[in-house]
């Protein structure tokens, strides 16, 4: 099994959009929550892992190992990176 990703966000969010669509675009198995009606539970995940914005992103391997990300821009440069 290949790693998914897990995303935290808003709908109308600009930024949660660019990371969805790159992971659309890289064909990558993820899931996109959208939180804008459970504000209480995305501010609890977003204190979890001392993340302030929107979206918030984690990897989680074959063997259930999560792996926080962080934004859209984090996201970006890790693939980017695992491309070269």
């Amino acid at each position: 099994m290949a790693k998914v990703y897990h995303m935290w966000g808003k709908a109308n969010c600009p930024y949660c959009t660019k990371a969805q669509a790159e992971l659309t675009e890289r064909k990558l198995t993820h899931t996109f929550y959208i939180m804008d009606e459970k504000l209480e539970a995305l501010n609890e995940i977003k204190e979890a892992h001392s993340w302030p914005t929107v979206p918030l992103i984690i990897s989680e391997d074959e063997n259930g190992v999560q792996t926080f990300i962080g934004g859209y821009t984090d996201l970006h440069e890790k693939l980017t990176a695992e491309d070269t």
